[in-house]
């Protein structure tokens, strides 16, 4: 291992460490960055291209057509009458053997080239490019531009770039529908359970002590009027929720009780913290206030398809 970003007392920052932090940031792929004309195109003629400046990313590495050099200026084979031809603008990462101070090393390049494409009567066949490892040594092309030729006249020029602000917009937009799916989904899903729930009672539960044959004093509330079809006694079949403030008390957290007593006046059993002080000497009036300032509503539902 070495270290790349530290001052090491010789030179060891290459260009493919850059390259290996683009790649982490935008990927392998080949991309035209929003900077400038982001290399626009337009025909001078028939058989001269003008490609305007812009900033181009290849797997990690970056090209760069700068405004104050001036545009680039390629030349198009002039066309066959009554033949259709295609050709290929693109921008090519290659490596070649040269020297510095007499010792040999291998240099890199990104130019831009012109392939030219087969003759048809009938159609336009845009020509094979290359594509490569550039890491490995190896050229690759990136497609930007195709000419198309009419016989001696100029047809269309069509775009092959890859804006790097659209593949981003791609992802969010993605993901944006991921999160639409997902609500959806659950949305769908809370239908279906309430669908077949059956909602017996809900209401502000009138609290009572209630003491039961082992001595532990809870609290009670009676919900089931007015609906007469309600059966406290088919447990099984029923579910309960007890909310205090719009909040959900869970059984785990205040010892919320899922059964009814065999008590005329109470249909759910449950404890609460707020009245952990109160004893069975406390008046119903007492309680009843604090729970006036702290509202606790009860759920009762039949699930569906029980007795």
């Amino acid at each position: 291992m070495e270290l790349i970003t530290g001052k090491t007392g010789e030179q060891h920052v290459y260009a493919a460490d850059d390259a290996a932090i683009y790649k982490m940031m935008v990927g392998s792929g080949d991309y035209v960055l929003p900077l400038g004309n982001q290399l626009a195109a337009r025909m001078n003629g028939t058989t001269e291209l003008i490609v305007s400046d812009g900033l181009l990313i290849t797997q990690g590495r970056l090209a760069r057509t700068r405004a104050s050099s001036g545009e680039d200026h390629l030349q198009i084979a002039n066309g066959v009458d009554g033949q259709r031809r295609a050709d290929l603008i693109v921008a090519e990462y290659s490596q070649y053997d040269s020297e510095i101070d007499g010792v040999p090393t291998t240099l890199e390049k990104m130019e831009l080239k012109v392939i030219q494409g087969a003759y048809s009567t009938t159609e336009w066949k845009t020509p094979s490019h290359t594509t490569g490892d550039i890491d490995a040594g190896r050229t690759h092309q990136v497609p930007l531009w195709e000419v198309r030729l009419d016989g001696i006249n100029f047809n269309s020029l069509i775009d092959h770039r890859v804006m790097l602000n659209p593949v981003i917009d791609t992802v969010q937009n993605n993901l944006s529908t991921i999160q639409t799916s997902i609500q959806n989904m659950a949305e769908s899903m809370s239908e279906s359970i309430q669908s077949s729930l059956t909602l017996y009672a809900r209401r502000k539960a009138v609290a009572y002590q209630y003491q039961p044959s082992g001595g532990t004093v809870h609290w009670c509330a009676a919900v089931s009027v007015p609906y007469p079809a309600f059966n406290p006694n088919q447990v099984s079949n029923y579910g309960i929720q007890v909310y205090q403030n719009g909040l959900l008390l869970t059984d785990d957290d205040y010892d919320i009780v899922g059964y009814w007593p065999a008590s005329s006046t109470c249909d759910i059993i449950f404890d609460l913290p707020m009245l952990a002080d109160f004893t069975t000497s406390s008046t119903r009036d007492e309680v009843q206030a604090l729970l006036d300032e702290n509202p606790v509503e009860v759920i009762v539902m039949k699930i569906a398809g029980g007795e």
